[in-house]
């Protein structure tokens, strides 16, 4: 099978764009810890998967900030400006999604990520929402 990676350059948000979700990255669907859970659809093409994540890094200082991920069959790496708090809201500058199975290329037009943190259960939760030109899919990675 081939990889297909989606590449974003852009910055904003599309809060109007078709397959959104109503309340963005804090709408992604979580699974249980260590786990990858993807959903939407790029083209015709449904993507819903729950996968085992391998890595995980949240770099929330510098310039860019970023987040990468790996799972079976995928990873993403997303980048934003600035720091954020636990449960803030940012949208993307630029990032990478990698699927294995996947229809064509589409082109990224908006996106953003929402990271929390508990230190008392050390549980890490982010969030994200990636707008295509063909559809929407939404990211949830849980680690502890």
């Amino acid at each position: 099978m081939g990889a297909l990676l989606l590449s974003t350059a852009c910055s904003g948000s599309d809060d109007g764009a078709p397959g959104a979700l109503p309340n963005g990255a804090a709408g992604a669907v979580c699974g249980e810890i260590d786990t990858v859970v993807l959903d939407g659809t790029l083209g015709d093409q449904p993507v819903q998967r729950t996968e085992a994540l391998g890595s995980f890094a949240w770099i929330n200082t510098g310039k860019p900030s970023r987040f990468d991920a790996t799972w079976s069959g995928g990873s993403t790496h997303l980048e934003w400006s600035g720091t954020i708090a636990s449960g803030q809201t940012a949208s993307l500058t630029t990032g990478t999604l990698t699927l294995e199975t996947s229809p064509g290329a589409r082109t990224f037009t908006s996106g953003e990520v929402v990271y929390t943190s508990d230190r008392q259960s050390s549980e890490s939760t982010l969030k994200a929402s990636l707008t295509f030109d063909t559809g929407t899919v939404s990211l949830c990675i849980r680690k502890k």
